[in-house]
Order: structure tokens, then sequence, then C-alpha cells
């Protein structure tokens, strides 16, 4: 492995991008050289929520400790879920998604911190910001994981690589002949991009003191799958030519998107690892599993998924999602993650400056099957509680069909909103996989004069 040293600063490395010829093409040819393919580098911030409090709490460091999501204080927590736990506490069997009284009976020395979300969007904030500088494109998917495209910061490291011999500063300006972007065909045989990710896992180890898992590929998919290979701080480079035996012998399950549920339709049909799965006929999955998502297993499976690095735009709405560790239908539970994402949201707002009128929240059934409720306010709104408070009530109507008037003052200030989709008002004894929230309706708060924003029906009323 080697040392960082040889690769320029970021800074040095955006004036060599933005002075380079345009880097490697997702549609080009199908040479193994990394030049005809995308550089797509996942990072994964190891056991971000506990890693945050050791910057906090740096008496926690080496210490079993975990986050609780729990509506108690700060050190009079009794009961509540687990949300994260450091490395320490999983070798003492604590997980997350376990109850609490079931993890002080695997680890009694627990040391326990409520979760803090503001606190933790402070930080990934902080983190997203060095990402930003070393990548061409940065697609943050979570609080604490981005995916970067990195394909033209790596063809110029190369053409810089090249005029290595030279003395004077003129590479930073220099543009390079047919013959110089030749050798970028030999990324395959060189050390470039590993010591280009092991300078991303450097810096954000020395500027926001976190530890990083990364993997690097030619796909978003296999490049998450790479970051999960290993844990913690980790790094797995999948080369183009390496990608189909890298997956051979994987799980099936560390595609995301295959849960349970699939994973056992999947084993139904003799498909266990995801290279089985590249074998399999498309025609065969798409019949069991539909078009999009038969469709979406294969390619990935085959390396063959062209999914591009998207920037985060403008908002039009704020949203955020959490997958559950485990199904649940526990209307309490699940009122507990709501909360635990409400913070996230609500930071969010607040640091972009909005104020909003719909609320919307949305669950994604174990067989993937999503259904979404949302209910508008009469007035924008711009308070953590105007959020909180309408959750329960759009929960409830997940379980059973309530009138307006049986959900209290909600009634008073909220219109209710048409479900986008047509499926069922009651399935109680069906478990859950994953929730989100979803703010829309913005306008930003701008102190004075006219607000501008998204228009709904009400505007014209």
């Amino acid at each position: 492995m080697n040392n960082d040293s040889a690769i320029p600063d970021f800074t040095q490395i955006n004036e060599l991008t933005n002075n380079s010829s345009p880097g490697p093409s997702s549609d080009a040819g199908q040479s193994d050289s990394w030049n005809d393919k995308r550089v797509v580098v996942h990072v994964d911030l190891n056991s971000f929520y506990p890693s945050c409090e050791e910057l906090r709490f740096p008496l926690l460091v080496g210490k079993p400790h975990a986050v609780i999501m729990t509506r108690e204080e700060q050190g009079r927590i009794t009961k509540g879920v687990i949300a994260s736990c450091s490395y320490e506490a999983k070798k003492m069997g604590v997980r997350s998604a376990m109850p609490l009284s079931t993890a002080l009976k695997a680890c009694p020395d627990l040391v326990l911190n409520r979760v803090d979300i503001p606190y933790y969007a402070t930080i990934s904030e902080k983190v997203m910001k060095v990402l930003h500088d070393c990548s061409d494109i940065l697609e943050q998917t979570s609080i604490d994981e981005a995916f970067l495209d990195c394909s033209d910061k790596i063809h110029a490291l190369v053409i810089h690589k090249h005029k290595a011999t030279e003395v004077d500063d003129s590479v930073l300006v220099h543009r390079p002949s047919k013959r110089e972007c030749e050798s970028v065909r030999n990324l395959s045989n060189s050390h470039l991009i590993e010591d280009f990710a092991i300078s991303i896992k450097n810096k954000i180890k020395s500027e926001c003191g976190l530890l990083t898992s990364v993997g690097v590929a030619p796909t978003k998919s296999i490049a998450k799958i790479a970051s999960d290979f290993r844990k913690p701080d980790g790094l797995t480079i999948v080369p183009p030519t390496a990608v189909p035996n890298f997956l051979e012998n994987l799980e099936v399950e560390r595609i995301s998107g295959i849960g349970t549920i699939t994973k056992k339709s999947l084993k139904q049909m003799g498909i266990e690892t995801i290279g089985q799965l590249a074998r399999t006929d498309v025609q065969t999955l798409v019949h069991r599993f539909g078009n999009k998502y038969g469709i979406r297993m294969w390619k990935i499976a085959k390396g063959l998924d062209e999914d591009p690095v998207r920037p985060r735009s403008e908002h039009v709405s704020l949203s955020t999602e959490y997958t559950l560790p485990n199904f649940t239908k526990d209307k309490q539970r699940l009122l507990i993650h709501f909360d635990a994402l409400t913070d996230e949201l609500f930071r969010r707002i607040q640091r972009k400056g909005y104020r909003f009128r719909t609320v919307g929240i949305k669950l994604v059934h174990a067989d993937f099957v999503v259904e979404t409720r949302e209910r508008s306010y009469l007035h924008y709104q711009d308070t953590r509680q105007s959020i909180s408070n309408a959750i329960p009530g759009l929960l409830q109507k997940f379980y059973s069909t309530v009138t307006e008037r049986q959900e209290g003052q909600a009634a008073n200030n909220m219109i209710e909103n048409r479900p986008l989709n047509t499926g069922t008002e009651l399935f109680i004894n069906v478990p859950i996989r994953k929730i989100g929230i979803k703010i829309s309706n913005l306008i930003l708060n701008r102190g004075s004069g006219k607000e501008e924003g998204q228009s709904s029906i009400l505007d014209y009323l």
C-alpha cells in the first residue's frame, strides 16, 4: 500500500482537473482499463453516531458504548432502543435495534448516550465538505454515506504522473497530447487509485477525526458492496477486470435492496450468491420479481448498472429515510424511529431557512410495497413540533380508518391530502422494513418582502 504523499494535495488535483482534457466516459467501449470506466468511490463513516460521541467525549474511546433512541433525558436513560454502538459493544453482543434491557444483559458496563441528530449532522456536514473537494461529483446518500465520481480527477493525476519528471509547475496548465492520454490506459496496472483512496481516508481522519471504510469500483453498486467488505477502517478496490471474481461467491443480500424476503425467494430458485444471480436468465428474474426490480438485480450482479452519481440539487422538498435493522409492525417502535428522523430533517430545514406546509410519511412493507400519507397545514410552519405533531395521526391512518374529528386539534389547522397510491388502509399485520418523512410546499423565509417558493392550490383560494 503506497503512501499518500505520492498524490498532490486536493487543491492541486482540482487545478489539474480543470486544465486537463475530458476524463473517462461512462458509455465508452468495453476495454478492461479504468479509462473506459468510471472511478466511483463509496465512503462509509464507521459506526458514525458512536464515533461522533467519541469526538465529544474522548474518554469513550476503547469503551463499550451505545447511542439510544429514547424519549428519556440524557443521564436518566432506563429504556429505549439501540440506534448504534461502538465496535467494543458489538464484540459483547450489542446490536442495532436491540432493546436497551437486552443490551444491558449482554454488556452491563455499556455507556449510554441519547441520540443527538443535530450534532451528528454538524459533523456530517464537515465530512461532506472534505469529500466535495475530493470528487468531481458528490452524491450524499445519508448522514454517514456518500458516492464520489472521481473519474476526471484520476485522469488528471495520471497525466500529472506522466509529466512528473518536469521540475517546473507548468504541468498545472499543461494540455495533454494524444500520446499522453493513452497513458491513462495503464491505470489498471498502477497503485494510483489506491493512493488516491488512501488520501481521502487520511484527509477525513486528520480533519474530522473519523475512520472510514472505502470502496472503489466502476459502478455505484459495486463500490457500495466493496466499502462494506472490510470494516472498520477498510479499503477495497475492485478494478473492472476483477468485478466477476469479486462478486462470484458473495451472498446475494450484499446487493442493496435484497432483504430477507427477496433472499428467500432467490434461494427457492437455487440462487444464493451474486455469481449465480449473474448467470440466471434475466427473463426468469423479470417473471418472478417484475421488470424494474428483476432487471436491476441482474445488471448489478453482472456489473452492468449505469446509475450515475448525481449531485444534490436545490430542494423542492426535503426528505429522509431509515431502513429498520429488523422488520416491525409495532407502532410505538416506529414512532421512536420517526422521532429521530424528525430531528435530522428539522435541522436541515433550519439550516436552509425553509418554512413548510405539507408533512408526509412513507412506510415500505417487507415485500417492498410502498404506502404514503400526507397532510397540509393551512399556514406555513417553521417548528419541529409542527412535524412531530403530524406524524402520529399520519401513522394511525396506516392502521385504521380514523376521521378528522378523532384526531384532535390537528383537524383545526390541517387539511388531509389524498394518498398518492391506492394501497389498503389496513395492514397492521404487515411488518415494515423502511420509514421516511418528507416535507414539501416549501418557501424560503427571507425575513422581509414577498416569500418565494413552491405554490400550492391553497395559494389561489
